[in-house]
């Protein structure tokens, strides 16, 4: 499914809702008679679904443009033996253009992103323990974050000749642990 509505404010001003998801699942039906009637018994081998929702607003005027938005979403993945695996969403961006001039231009803007895991663990009795181990730690529930900060230029030094400096900088967190990272970018066009 998907849905999107936006709302226009101002002549430079609007707002914008858009939600999305959709599902799939893989099943095998089987007759049984155990009770003396035949009837059909469906096995869920695997399923799985997600759903967002978000929330923009965006300002445009001849030189800036700015653009705030949220967005929710929840996932949910089905194992065997009716055990889930889920990721709750939350996630904000903001976003900025300003013309300096005929010549330059700047950019920039910030994204923040978390998504908190929980999963069904199964019963330590029914696995071996090794089994159980490997299992509690690939599905451990926990807080993953990325954040981000970017920032760049447009500069045309001459009408056919246009340079594009920026640098991002990041942020991940995963259980406990962080990592850091910082992409510089350069890029140059030119018109024939």
């Amino acid at each position: 499914y998907q849905a999107r509505v936006t709302y226009k404010i101002t002549d430079h001003d609007d707002v914008r809702a858009f939600l999305f998801g959709g599902s799939d699942f893989v099943v095998q039906d089987q007759e049984d008679d155990r009770s003396g009637q035949k009837s059909i018994v469906r096995n869920v081998f695997f399923a799985s679904e997600f759903h967002r929702g978000d929330l923009r607003y965006r300002h445009h005027s001849e030189t800036t443009d700015l653009e705030a938005a949220f967005t929710l979403g929840f996932d949910s993945t089905r194992l065997e033996g009716r055990r889930y695996t889920r990721d709750y969403l939350v996630a904000g961006r903001a976003r900025f253009m300003h013309v300096l001039d005929k010549h330059l231009s700047v950019r920039g803007g910030l994204d923040v992103t978390t998504d908190t895991y929980r999963a069904d663990l199964p019963s330590e009795y029914a696995t071996s323990t090794s089994e159980y181990a490997t299992n509690k730690s690939f599905l451990q529930s926990r807080l993953d974050t990325t954040s981000a900060i970017f920032g760049g230029l447009t500069w045309k030094p001459l009408s056919r000749v246009e340079f594009n400096p920026g640098l991002r900088l990041e942020l991940f967190t995963s259980g406990g642990k962080q990592v850091a990272a910082a992409d510089p970018r350069l890029s140059a066009t030119v018109h024939l």
